[in-house]
């Protein structure tokens, strides 16, 4: 069981994965554009894309956790990252 950070501001939210788990998963190739990368963590978009990396980790028998982390007074920086983009170097 792995636990993975869920940060939230006023307007959406993202689960902080770092980039091996996506590759581990099996789902590096089907995460959006509307994910956010900095580093070597990747920021799934609440709405699809963390539903993506939580199912394809069912499906290989694994439980996910989160933690959640609210910042209720402004937008997150993640807002500003960079968008997600999936390399030869995920597979």
């Amino acid at each position: 069981m792995k636990t993975f950070p869920f940060i939230q501001d006023p307007g959406h939210a993202w689960l902080r994965v770092p980039r091996t788990e996506l590759v581990k998963a099996g789902c590096a190739q089907d995460i959006s554009s509307h994910s956010y990368q900095k580093g070597r963590n990747v920021y799934l978009e609440q709405d699809c894309d963390a539903q993506i990396f939580v199912d394809a980790r069912n499906k290989q028998g694994l439980t996910t956790k989160f933690a959640g982390y609210t910042n209720k007074s402004r937008q997150s920086r993640i807002r500003g990252y960079e968008s997600y983009t999936f390399t030869d170097e995920d597979s």
